[in-house]
């Protein structure tokens, strides 16, 4: 027995393609798989600015330090 795997753009083509596939005798069966989203979760408040401050703790930066490595090209 050999095993063809299909992936479809929606779930109305898979369904679809179910029906057909169904139709046919030597197809034996048939396995479904719907694709699985990660749950999202929300903030409940804004975030705090000294949420943040931890990044660049007891280092000295200009702003035009800053401003040279935010548009240095290479």
């Amino acid at each position: 027995m050999e095993t063809i795997t299909i992936r479809v753009d929606n779930s109305s083509n898979a369904l679809f393609l179910q029906e057909l596939l169904q139709k046919f005798q030597f197809v034996k069966a048939i396995e479904k798989e719907r694709y699985k989203m990660l749950p999202i979760h929300w903030a409940t408040e804004k975030p705090n600015i000294e949420d943040f401050t931890s990044i660049v703790t007891d280092r000295k930066l200009s702003l035009t330090e800053i401003r040279e490595k935010a548009w240095k090209r290479n």
